[in-house]
């Protein structure tokens, strides 16, 4: 945090998991990063891709909003500001650990770097009966015992 200036917060609060609010003025969390090459990600409360995500910003947010409330804490700005014109901010605990690294650690957040792609949602699992888009061409063999359907319903007998 060398050439950072430290910032005297009146009022504190969390926004969600990776960026807080000084004195009514939004600021983004780097962690352990360096502005603009890392940090890290906290997944989103407000744009929530999925259920899973939301679940995870709320447990995020309230772990931020329980970390910055501890004796201690201290805010330095890095003089950069994000894509969103945020101060990109250094939050440290009083034992010198970044509220970042806490996150990280305890699977509230990610490590973020340029080439870093956010994704809190579990992948889609297909449906057993899904068109792959392509009409096959059936064999003769396949219906020597009739159309598929009629084992169906004549209850699997033939």
């Amino acid at each position: 945090m060398d050439g950072a200036t430290l910032l005297v917060c009146a009022s504190l609060f969390a926004i969600d998991g990776d960026s807080i609010m000084c004195d009514g003025v939004n600021m983004r969390d780097m962690g352990d990063g360096k502005p603009h090459v890392s940090g890290y990600d906290a997944p989103e409360l407000g744009r929530a891709q999925c259920r899973e995500e939301r679940k995870k910003a709320i447990r995020a947010k309230k772990r931020m909003g329980e970390l910055i409330s501890s004796p201690g804490v201290r805010v330095w700005d890095s003089g950069e500001r994000d894509r969103f014109n945020r101060p990109l901010v250094w939050v440290q605990m009083a034992d010198g650990s970044t509220v970042g690294s806490i996150l990280v650690h305890e699977k509230l957040a990610r490590i973020w770097t340029n080439d870093y792609v956010a994704n809190w949602c579990p992948p889609q699992k297909k449906s057993f009966r899904t068109w792959d888009g392509r009409f096959h061409n059936a064999e003769p063999s396949d219906l020597e015992s009739g159309p598929p359907w009629t084992k169906l319903l004549s209850g699997g007998r033939e």
